[in-house]
């Protein structure tokens, strides 16, 4: 056999695998200057698919969920990423999404909710990460303009006049934990509680006021 390489034939390219881990294979004939021909020969190259998906922007503040009674829940924010994520080989519906902590977990104070970290994986395992911010809730306060009244026997006297409810809200009235029939017609002295309801958490604020009967 000659030493030089006079000529490659033609290569012939078999692909196998995936985008996460493919090969190509190209096989050959090699011709030397004297005329022999090695058939068969080959060569190989390989990857696969390293590039982390795209988060684009960042999702707007979520409010948290609420269980009606003044309960408080993380929101599940997963497809307001998915909305943001693109990836180059893998199909948008296709993409993992992750939320840490995960939707419907508790969330102690709404005051500092804090965020959510999102994780969004392709099909060959590359990720990106984001954050969601949770909005911030506050419990309604309840304001009193007066908390004693007295009135003579046999009168009765109005406490609704204590309090205003602002939009969204509710004022309700009870003594010893039982529900006022009717806050402006009282005729009995003691403790009233006044309460502030906000009617989509089911939170509250109370305070108390004190009536005096003078015979």
């Amino acid at each position: 056999a000659c030493f030089k390489t006079s000529s490659l034939g033609a290569p012939t390219a078999t692909i196998s695998g995936d985008n996460c881990n493919w090969t190509v294979t190209f096989t050959f004939d090699i011709t030397d200057e004297c005329g022999n021909v090695l058939t068969g020969a080959t060569a190989t190259i390989s990857g696969g698919d390293a590039t982390k998906p795209t988060i684009s922007g960042t999702a707007a503040a979520k409010p948290m969920e609420f269980d009606g009674n003044c309960g408080f829940k993380v929101p599940d924010v997963v497809e307001d990423v998915r909305l943001l994520a693109t990836d180059d080989c893998t199909e948008n519906s296709a993409l993992t999404i992750t939320q840490v902590p995960a939707a419907g977990a508790a969330i102690a104070d709404p005051a500092t909710p804090g965020s959510i970290t999102v994780t969004v994986e392709d099909a060959c395992g590359n990720t990106e990460t984001t954050t969601v911010a949770i909005e911030a809730y506050t419990k309604p306060t309840l304001t009193l303009t007066e908390t004693t009244f007295t009135i003579c026997e046999p009168g009765t006297l109005d406490i609704t006049t204590a309090a205003t409810a602002p939009a969204g809200h509710t004022l309700s009235y009870l003594k010893d934990g039982v529900a006022v029939a009717d806050a402006t017609k009282i005729s009995a002295a003691g403790t009233y509680t006044i309460r502030l309801t906000d009617d989509a958490t089911g939170c509250y604020d109370e305070k108390t006021v004190t009536v005096t009967i003078n015979p």
